[in-house]
């Protein structure tokens, strides 16, 4: 990687390779931990006030990234969005599995140029149709994307998105607002408060959203769940409730309706 081409002052970024299984790597423009944790104690206030949390590759878009691979059925053709991309893995991953067109969001500007580097560089061989867009999850920044993009999505993407602060009826509104008939929502996350997934299973009963958890082990070895740590780590599925009674929705293995049956 250039100097050139780096982002942050001082050649502060990384490029990251994610070995996910079979051979299937990506190599990302990123922040790695260490190095996050280094502009967070910088004494530049630019770097000390952001902390470039959304310029890290977190684990639930390993474990999001390992569940597309195992069904990549459903990117393949598919419209795919992924919100709070960050860096991109995932979506990028889908459109590498035959997504038709991926549109990774963020709102903030410094991931989006980090998305279009990584496009750039992941998805020469693909065939999507590849876009960064920014999006924020308000009812008016919603709407003007919709009428960038009319059509509803397929497959609507979300990793590491769901942390205390974060105001899970403004996401899930945006994700019911551009999904499909019969479209999925998937999304990985680690419940850091004790009511996260009680909190997100009333949003999306207000919402009329289906919501039902993907246990990992239907997915991943136990072994690496239990070596990488990722136990406390939730896959959660997503579609109108609506779609249920017409058959619209992928079968998947292990489905649960509680998290701790997972």
């Amino acid at each position: 990687m250039d100097d050139n081409d780096r982002l942050l002052p001082g050649g502060q970024d990384d490029l990251q390779k994610f070995e996910l299984e079979n051979g299937f790597t990506v190599s990302l423009r990123c922040v790695t931990g260490a190095r996050q944790q280094q502009l967070c104690r910088s004494d530049t206030e630019q770097f000390a006030a952001h902390c470039y949390t959304g310029l890290r590759a977190y684990p639930g878009c390993e474990v999001l990234s390992r569940f597309l691979l195992r069904h990549a059925d459903i990117c393949r053709g598919a419209s795919v969005v992924e919100l709070g991309a960050g860096v991109g893995l995932c979506g990028i991953v889908a459109a590498r599995l035959g997504a038709a067109t991926v549109t990774l969001t963020d709102g903030e500007p410094e991931a989006l140029r980090y998305q279009e580097l990584n496009i750039a560089s992941e998805c020469r061989g693909s065939a999507a149709k590849c876009n960064v867009e920014q999006l924020l999850w308000s009812e008016p920044d919603v709407e003007r994307f919709r009428k960038l993009h009319p059509q509803p999505f397929d497959l609507v993407l979300g990793a590491d998105l769901i942390y205390h602060r974060v105001d899970l009826t403004a996401l899930l509104t945006t994700c019911r607002s551009l999904l499909a008939p019969h479209g999925i929502v998937a999304m990985a996350f680690i419940p850091r408060t004790p009511d996260a997934e009680v909190r997100m299973r009333a949003a999306a009963d207000a919402l009329n959203l289906t919501l039902r958890f993907q246990a990992l082990r239907a997915f991943l070895p136990s072994a690496e769940i239990s070596d990488r740590a990722w136990g406390t780590l939730r896959l959660a599925l997503l579609w109108h409730s609506d779609a249920n009674a017409a058959g619209g929705i992928p079968s998947f293995a292990d489905l649960t309706e509680f998290p701790d049956d997972v």
